[in-house]
């Protein structure tokens, strides 16, 4: 499936982060570099490319750490469509499997109040300033904009807010395979697996085309491409899941449909 693990490469970077097994692909670096590529000042591309990097390991790693807690030995892998967590946890209940899905974006909700809270200790940003650096609220965003000394300080700082908060709530739409589309396929397919993953791809497909269509009019590219292939996929899922007739179980880490045999 288009979302599925990457394949290994010579050029993959490997570690271990408190104990947790981390792959990056040389994609991750590539698309990284060309989203956030700026010809007229490359240092903050650096700037962009260094926020997306540990936004994104953050947000896996607190996948990670939750599967732990409930007794599995996940692995990490940042590729070129953002970042996946694989623990097994279909072993797992249905509250277990929750926590782990709501891990990552309860870990990139936590790094965006600590993003908020070192703005406020070092930079004496208030409330209003963070509102207005994003066009909302009723505080001027020239006065937030001032109270960084340095552009590349501000870029990092605003890069950190707009990934933590706004993608995290991105993440959380009923998308398959986004967490919010995870978590929706936990609570349908609870009672009955076959019709519930039927039912999380037909949301999935329905919500990534609406999200792509409204990108594609407001002339947000990357957003509508993004989601774009988000809708392909949970199509791509949906005729998986139809050919093979319900016959199987669901590997939710994978997101494939193993069959038994009819």
């Amino acid at each position: 499936m288009l979302m599925g693990r990457p394949d290994s490469t010579p050029y993959d970077l490997r570690f271990r982060l408190l104990g947790v097994p981390i792959r990056i692909h040389p994609a991750f670096w590539i698309v990284g570099l060309m989203l956030g590529f700026d010809q007229a000042d490359p240092k903050r591309t650096l700037v962009w490319v260094a926020v997306l990097f540990v936004s994104i390991l953050w947000h896996e790693m607190g996948h990670a750490m939750a599967a732990v807690w409930n007794g599995l030995r996940p692995s990490v892998v940042l590729y070129w469509m953002g970042g996946l967590c694989f623990s097994e946890r279909d072993r797992l209940g249905i509250g277990g499997n929750i926590a782990v899905i709501l891990g990552g974006p309860g870990a990139g909700f936590v790094l965006g109040i600590l993003t908020v809270l070192v703005g406020a200790g070092v930079g004496g940003l208030t409330l209003e300033d963070n509102l207005a650096l994003f066009g909302l609220g009723s505080g001027s965003i020239r006065e937030a904009i001032s109270k960084f000394n340095d552009p590349y300080v501000f870029s990092f700082y605003y890069s950190m807010l707009f990934f933590n908060f706004g993608w995290t709530l991105v993440n959380l739409l009923p998308v398959w395979s986004l967490d919010g589309g995870q978590f929706l396929a936990q609570v349908l397919t609870s009672r009955h697996p076959y019709r519930g993953m039927q039912q999380t791809y037909t949301v999935g497909m329905i919500t990534a085309g609406a999200v792509a269509l409204w990108a594609f009019s407001a002339e947000q590219t990357f957003l509508a491409i993004f989601f774009a292939l988000f809708a392909f996929s949970n199509y791509q899922g949906r005729r998986a899941l139809q050919h093979q007739g319900g016959y199987g179980s669901f590997d939710m880490d994978r997101g494939d449909w193993w069959t038994r045999g009819r």
